[in-house]
């Protein structure tokens, strides 16, 4: 049975207070600079990773905080892929007449 990439950030997360590997220290790091960035909307956004890969996930409100969220994951040491899930919420403009 394959794992959905929410149960294996819930699976990452209780593995992490049992063990520190390297992913899980990954991990804190790159939610920490979220968290640290300015962006509010970044705090929502999580992240796995596997070896030096790091899949991103959650939602954020434009396509802008989605490449900043890329950028800040890219930038930690021992990260050499990021793959991108962040969703971008379209916001419909109200028209007025």
């Amino acid at each position: 049975m394959e794992m959905t990439p929410v149960k294996e950030l819930e699976r990452a997360r209780v593995h992490r207070s049992w063990v520190r590997p390297p992913q899980a220290r990954i991990q804190e790091v790159i939610e920490d600079r979220f968290w640290r960035s300015g962006y509010l909307a970044l705090r929502d956004v999580s992240c796995l990773a596997q070896d030096d890969e790091v899949h991103l996930l959650g939602r954020v409100p434009s396509y802008f905080l989605k490449q900043i969220a890329q950028e800040i994951a890219g930038g930690v040491e021992g990260v050499r892929q990021v793959i991108n899930r962040i969703d971008v919420l379209c916001l419909s403009r109200s028209t007025t007449p």
